[in-house]
């Protein structure tokens, strides 16, 4: 991780308990809030998003982190902060 960017990534200290509030309120949230609320920069952070219909949406800043394996069953998107 690069300094500065603990916020980001929610890797301070102390930050696990809004992880897992983000994690289930993006959840309940459903697919589409749960991007239009990542996309309304109120907080900052990055998400995937595991979809019943066999989609990985990623964040764009994690996006470079993940690979599509073949034959996996999966289709791997990235969702930008701007819509497409």
């Amino acid at each position: 991780m690069a300094p500065g960017n603990e916020e980001e990534t929610g890797s301070n200290p102390g930050h696990g308990t809004m992880c897992d509030a983000f994690s289930t309120a993006l959840f309940v949230m459903g697919e589409a809030k749960a991007i239009e609320f990542w996309r309304s920069g109120a907080y900052t952070f990055q998400m995937v998003l595991v979809t019943q219909d066999g989609r990985v949406l990623v964040t764009d800043g994690l996006a470079d982190k993940f690979e599509q394996e073949d034959g996996s069953g999966y289709a791997y998107e990235t969702i930008s902060r701007s819509p497409s």
